[in-house]
């Protein structure tokens, strides 16, 4: 049972507005990829300016999870949620009427700042919003398509640009931003006057040094982020692997990454299942170990055959959105602890053990299948 009721959005409504903002920050990371050839031609550009909208993207998304979250400590939930959404909704619009190359870069840093507040206050606003079993539930289901976001987005990005311009990607996503706007109005403040953190901006900002030198939230949770390095990894490559490494059509490359994705809705509900029968460090102790065996299988026999890579990566793409489940789960419910530093603190380590698999991945030569199964065995035993 939540613990705050919403009068105007109700329980399902509140639920269907964190929906809405963990899919949203996902879907623009890579939602606009399969239209590189048309931007490239329209604004005149080259591939390494252009790989800057991803660059950009990502790191200003990273700094707005770890600062925007950790203000809604300080200023309410609904006030800074509604502040993101104005500046993602600016730096869409920027997107879609930009005149050079270096406005977009510009526009998608906007965008990307906005993102971050995006996908941290929500899970500020469950730990508010929701008891214990509830709670496990919902950041489960919220993970679930958080992490399903980046890898559906090229897909849908793809059947716009067939049919309408390049920037359509972004008029879409200032659309869902306003529409979240609308609901985000009708949303009543979960932290209460007298909860919030006391000071200015900067002692606020300070609140986030509590939870980094907290030993134990900090080791848990880059124990658990790590296994995002693989995970992006494969995203980063995985066309290189099925259309290069083995020689699959784009057709056929598409049906092997749409089953890869339906792999990560298993995650959490295996974690709801397996939550109450064993300990967290039971949990993590096995989940690292499965890692592990299918990292070795995927670096041996998995590059042999498409199918086989599928079978044997398929265990550690699923732990990826397991552990995110499990692992917001246990750090949400830390007693006395800020919601909003910690949920930004989370958010943050996620994504930059994640940018540092990107970087790793296209770093590391063309034997695309065992350098990935390699970084899955150092991952799991670090």
């Amino acid at each position: 049972m939540a613990t705050l009721t919403q009068r105007h959005l109700k329980q399902n409504g509140l639920f269907l507005l964190l929906l809405i903002l963990g899919m949203t920050g996902p879907l623009s990371i890579d939602m606009y990829l399969a239209a590189f050839p048309l931007i490239l031609q329209d604004l005149n550009t080259t591939p390494h300016m252009l790989s800057f909208t991803l660059i950009g993207f990502s790191l200003f998304m990273a700094i707005g999870m770890l600062f925007i979250g950790t203000l809604s400590d300080r200023y309410g939930r609904r006030t800074v949620l509604l502040a993101s959404l104005g500046c993602y909704i600016v730096g869409s619009l920027g997107c879609v009427f930009t005149p050079s190359i270096e406005f977009f870069i510009l526009s998608r840093v906007v965008q990307a700042f906005g993102a971050g507040g995006m996908i941290s206050i929500p899970m500020a606003i469950v730990k508010d919003s929701f008891h214990d079993q509830e709670r496990t539930k919902i950041i489960a289901t919220l993970q679930m398509f958080t992490v399903l976001g980046p890898t559906i987005a090229p897909i849908l990005g793809a059947v716009l640009i067939k049919f309408f311009p390049w920037q359509a990607s972004f008029v879409v996503l200032a659309l869902i931003a306003i529409g979240s706007v609308i609901m985000t109005l009708l949303f009543e403040e979960t932290l209460s006057a007298d909860k919030r953190l006391q000071g200015g901006v900067l002692k606020t900002l300070l609140s986030l040094g509590e939870v980094l030198k907290h030993k134990g939230f900090m080791s848990f949770l880059c124990s658990t982020a790590m296994t995002s390095i693989t995970f992006m990894a494969y995203l980063s490559i995985s066309s290189y692997i099925y259309i290069k490494w083995f020689g699959l059509s784009e057709t056929s490359f598409s049906l092997y990454f749409a089953a890869n994705s339906l792999l990560l809705i298993f995650g959490p509900k295996v974690y709801l299942a397996l939550k109450p029968r064993l300990r967290p460090s039971v949990i993590l102790r096995g989940t690292l170990t499965l890692i592990f065996v299918a990292a070795i299988l995927t670096a041996t026999i998995g590059k042999t055959h498409p199918i086989l890579f599928l079978i044997c990566f398929a265990p550690i793409a699923m732990s990826n959105s397991f552990l995110r489940s499990f692992a917001t789960d246990i750090l949400l419910g830390q007693p006395h602890m800020n919601a909003g530093a910690s949920a930004s603190v989370i958010s943050f380590t996620n994504v930059a053990f994640g940018s540092l698999g990107m970087f790793i991945a296209s770093s590391s030569g063309t034997d695309y299948v065992q350098n990935l199964g390699l970084i899955g065995i150092c991952v799991s035993v670090y």
